[in-house]
């Protein structure tokens, strides 16, 4: 008698992040505040960290920048 094969499960891949997203990342850790990533990445205001951070958000599948901090520290991403 011949066993059934096992359903594969589904595949999790750990997500990617741009240089970009990880550089944010990294000043937020380093504990910038959004206003200075900005002035550092030379953004006339926050309005483009707040886009990259709202695309960071769902790869990471996390509600906030704490949130994304964290888990891309526990993914070894940053």
């Amino acid at each position: 008698m011949k066993r059934p094969k096992p359903e594969p499960g589904p595949l999790i891949l750990e997500p990617k992040l741009t240089p970009l997203q990880t550089n944010i990342l990294k000043l937020l850790a380093e504990g910038y505040d959004h206003q200075e990533v900005a002035a550092q990445l030379g953004y006339p205001s926050t309005r483009g960290v707040y886009d990259v951070l709202n695309t960071i958000f769902r790869r990471l599948a996390v509600p906030n920048s704490i949130a994304a901090v964290y888990k891309a520290a526990k993914l070894g991403l940053i």
